[in-house]
């Protein structure tokens, strides 16, 4: 017979084995990248809906204060740009979502 603590360990397992899956159903895969700087999104190698990137490709780039520019928001993982939210000349801040990825 089960004991108490058996039991919640059993159910806190079940639950977030539940949360889990009911993550991966909602998110199908996908992955919100964000740019890890603020600044102005460069026409420069801006992704493209459709396009397949590699883990560290390059998805957006930002006008640097040297007038250079810089890279962004790189790929989390390898998949396919499934939505570019960001358009060049827009501003963009640390944290914001500039693309959403599938695998």
């Amino acid at each position: 017979m089960l004991n108490k603590r058996k039991l919640s360990v059993i159910a806190a397992a079940a639950v977030l084995l539940a949360s889990g899956l009911c993550y991966l159903h909602i998110h199908g895969g996908s992955g919100q990248q964000q740019s890890v700087l603020t600044g102005t999104v460069s026409e420069e190698d801006l992704v493209k809906t459709g396009m397949k990137v590699k883990t560290g490709d390059v998805l957006v780039k930002i006008h640097s204060v040297s007038g250079g520019s810089v890279a962004a928001a790189r790929a989390d993982f390898a998949g396919t740009v499934r939505e570019v939210l960001v358009r060049p000349g827009e501003r963009v801040t640390a944290g914001q979502t500039v693309v959403i990825l599938s695998e």
